[in-house]
């Protein structure tokens, strides 16, 4: 179930514009009044109107919002299960988490393709496996109230290596018939993923380790927005192998690196080409730890990679780029436009030297030396 949510404001309002979203992130568009406010005038609405479309454009319902309050819960759920109840045509169900299912897996494990898996705020200790096209996402797609992200938690640190390799906080994997899928997943904190083990037989040896800390997308083309994706991957040596390629996030689609496990049964095969697309866009990646792609890295796939809008570490406004210490795009086309960082990325030559200071404040000229 998609949902997309569009303000209308007549331009005679803007100074109060801050004040009607409160900070929610919500896509605005101005009415204007020299032109004698065409959409307000079409559809004949009032201020504060709300009206719901169908997918082809049809008012289904229509409603002013002004009795209602947000901060009470009975409104709150009343304008809640409004949105949730509008359905494609294939009426696709949401399934509420804990409401309805306990963990979030069990509520995918019922979903089917379409569905929604909306999951209440809490800590969920889960490393969980998408094989589905759903969306899963947090009470942040009913309202864009990004309190909703930071405090819908998935938390993959009660990882054991001895059930399995899946130890990232999100698996994307394909369906047994190896469709090219395409599931959602929206306003989550996703943190503390170890990664999943996987065998490599790209070269003379067969090596094994584990790749993607929080996110692991496995030959599927998954759209990811709105999270907060922190505190991944790991090189310590305490466990059978480090994060060895992408600590917030790794991308596979190369036929020589495998899950380490026994398949019972035979994966179809997915095929993904240059004109594919995955989006990455508006999410914050922090603090995140890999030996290569402390952020993200890609294997095996061509098509493109939408990081637009995103936060990270280090990041260089001038070329609007990432550089390879963070993400390793392999033969993936990037895109990092609108991206910010923590840290503005140096890209002019530097001065080192044995007395220099590694600091956050060091310039790196011959006066001031790493």
């Amino acid at each position: 179930m998609d949902v997309h949510v569009i303000g209308v404001g007549k331009d005679q309002y803007n100074e109060y514009l801050d004040q009607m979203v409160e900070g929610r992130i919500l896509p605005w568009t101005e009415d204007s009044q020299s032109e004698g406010y065409p959409v307000w005038t079409d559809w004949e609405a009032g201020q504060r109107d709300v009206y719901f479309l169908n997918r082809n454009g049809i008012v289904d319902t229509t409603f002013n919002i002004t009795p209602y309050d947000p901060g009470n819960p009975e409104d709150y759920t009343y304008i809640m299960n409004l949105i949730l109840d509008l359905r494609d045509e294939q009426m696709s169900s949401v399934l509420n988490v804990p409401g309805d299912y306990p963990t979030i897996q069990e509520g995918i494990n019922a979903s089917v393709d379409g569905d929604t898996v909306l999951v209440a705020d809490g800590v969920y200790y889960e490393n969980l496996s998408i094989d589905r096209e759903i969306t899963l996402a947090s009470h942040f797609i009913i309202d864009g109230n990004i309190s909703h992200r930071d405090a819908t938690i998935i938390d993959g640190s009660n990882y054991d290596e001895d059930s399995g390799p899946f130890g990232s906080c999100v698996l994307f994997r394909p369906p047994e018939n190896g469709d090219a899928i395409s599931p959602k997943l929206t306003g989550f904190t996703i943190q503390h993923g170890l990664g999943t083990r996987v065998n490599d037989s790209s070269g003379d040896t067969t090596i094994t380790y584990f790749m993607g800390g929080g996110l692991m997308i496995w030959n599927t083309l998954p759209e990811i927005t709105y999270n907060y994706i922190s505190d991944n991957g790991s090189e310590s040596d305490t466990r059978a192998g480090s994060t060895r390629r992408g600590g917030a996030a790794g991308l596979n689609n190369d036929d020589d690196v495998e899950f380490d496990e026994d398949r019972s049964e035979p994966y179809g095969i997915t095929l993904l080409t240059r004109d594919d697309e995955i989006i990455f866009s508006t999410n914050i990646f922090e603090n995140n730890d890999s030996e290569t792609g402390n952020t993200f890295e890609s294997i095996g796939y061509v098509g493109d990679i939408d990081f637009s809008g995103s936060f990270f570490d280090v990041f260089s406004t001038e070329y609007e780029d990432v550089s390879d210490y963070w993400v390793i795009s392999g033969d993936a086309y990037t895109d990092f436009t609108g991206g910010s960082g923590e840290l503005e990325a140096i890209t002019y030559d530097v001065c080192v030297s044995s007395d220099g200071v590694d600091e956050t404040i060091t310039t790196g000229t011959e006066q001031d030396p790493f």
